[in-house]
């Protein structure tokens, strides 16, 4: 072994990267890359009643970064989720790496206003029900999902879980593998 390098294999610094949480230019980056450009929206910053244009502003995709309230306050976690329009202006994907329902992720980060609540009560939602990311030693691979997620944007929430979970590891190292080789780039 040389020196230097330690006992650090591609595994070691995969997990040690699923506890990093990646920055809104990281996913930026990675996303434009292959083309594809949401609508970054702060949850908080959405009026109570939003419209799709609002949360969408004219592309496809909006990345939604909620700022989880604890006690009345922003506790300085976030977590991002995702909307994808489905060609069907009536009919839309949420994506949510814990598996919340696009009520559930409101109840859980609100800070008393039900902005994605109010706007989906008009639209067919299709919820991701699986849970995929785990919380288990505080990993941060909520962006690492949704980068992955937007890039395969064209899947159905089924299939797209389908695609993940052949990959015949954890979805949180599968997606972190991803995300860490395409920023590499």
């Amino acid at each position: 072994m040389r020196a230097g390098l330690g006992k650090t294999n591609i595994r070691d610094t995969i997990k040690k990267r699923e506890h990093i949480g990646i920055s809104f230019d990281e996913i930026e980056a990675a996303v434009k890359r292959h083309m594809h450009v949401p609508n970054f929206c702060v949850l908080d910053s959405l009026s109570n009643h939003p419209s799709t244009h609002d949360i969408f502003k004219g592309k496809d995709i909006a990345l939604i970064l909620c700022n989880v309230h604890e006690h009345g306050h922003t506790s300085g976690i976030n977590h991002w989720v995702s909307l994808l329009k489905t060609g069907n202006a009536r009919k839309f994907w949420f994506f949510d790496s814990l598996g919340n329902t696009i009520q559930g992720i409101q109840l859980r980060v609100s800070n008393g206003k039900q902005s994605l609540t109010n706007w989906a009560r008009q639209y067919k939602i299709v919820n991701s029900l699986e849970k995929l990311q785990s919380w288990a030693g505080h990993l941060q691979t909520c962006g690492m999902h949704q980068v992955v997620r937007i890039l395969h944007k064209n899947l159905d929430p089924g299939h797209y879980i389908r695609w993940l979970k052949s990959a015949g590891m954890k979805p949180d190292m599968a997606v972190a593998y991803m995300t860490y080789l395409d920023l590499l780039k």
